[in-house]
């Protein structure tokens, strides 16, 4: 039988605390099948929300993770095409 080394342990719980802070597990968008992919959402629409798709729920989310990092507001992205 083996243990684990506490530093192992430590590792596990300090990688399960970090995944609780994802945002797809803070504002728990709705997971939704969008034609052939999977949409994570959050907000009323595309336009105003952010969102992320995948061929899976899973690649949905962590797309939503990513857009949530880097998506920016429809306010900015219209100036920035003007400007």
């Amino acid at each position: 039988m083996s243990y684990a080394t506490e530093q192992s342990v430590l590792n596990n719980q300090w990688n399960a605390a970090q995944s609780q802070q994802l945002p797809s597990v803070l504002y728990r968008p709705r997971l939704m099948a969008d034609g052939d992919m999977w949409c994570a959402i959050y907000g009323d629409d595309l336009r105003t929300g952010v969102a992320g798709f995948g061929e899976t729920p899973a690649a949905a989310m962590y797309a939503f993770d990513q857009a949530w990092q880097s998506q920016r507001t429809p306010t900015a992205i219209l100036k920035s095409k003007k400007g």
